[in-house]
């Protein structure tokens, strides 16, 4: 689907009483009633919605500053995905308990999620033989002996869900 069609969608969806958000992914989110913000949604509390935003670039027109790049990255330091399944996530730390330890760790010590992401990503990728996957050497010519971790995911999409997880509940 493309910006014209996403454009096109939302109309229709207005006419019967309803309205989304989308990104620069075009990917929709937030559908709700027209009339209730975003930031009143579950899971999205404290978000703004881009009809928020549109008063900023106004503002920026009259001569006023333009407000929205620190709104912006505020928005990328407190979530790294949408949707946090809380029980397969809890499902997988009791699994992997050394995750959820060196997770929190991190969370601790940085103050924004997404610094704190980025710096575990970096740690993982030269420890992750201690976090408890099964381990898969796999050999070919073109990048010689490799071992790979695997996990039994669950339902988790990914590290990033578990790390927004463990930053917005355990620390």
């Amino acid at each position: 689907m493309d910006y014209a069609e996403t454009a096109k969608m939302q109309k229709e969806v207005e006419k019967i009483g309803y309205t989304f958000d989308s990104g620069l992914d075009n990917e929709p989110f937030g559908l709700r009633p027209i009339g209730i913000k975003l930031g009143q949604l579950r899971g999205y509390e404290g978000e703004k919605s881009d009809n928020d935003t549109i008063s900023a670039f106004d503002e920026f027109a009259k001569g006023g500053r333009f407000r929205t790049r620190n709104k912006y990255r505020q928005k990328q330091d407190d979530r790294l995905v949408y949707f946090v399944k809380e029980d397969k996530v809890e499902d997988f730390l009791r699994r992997y308990p050394k995750v959820e330890q060196s997770m929190l760790d991190y969370s601790r010590r940085y103050k924004t999620l997404s610094r704190a992401y980025a710096n575990w990503l970096n740690w993982m990728n030269r420890n992750e033989a201690e976090l408890g996957g099964r381990a898969e050497t796999i050999s070919a010519p073109s990048f010689g002996v490799k071992t790979f971790y695997k996990y039994d995911w669950n339902g988790v999409d990914g590290w990033a869900e578990i790390m927004q997880y463990i930053y917005t509940k355990k620390r």
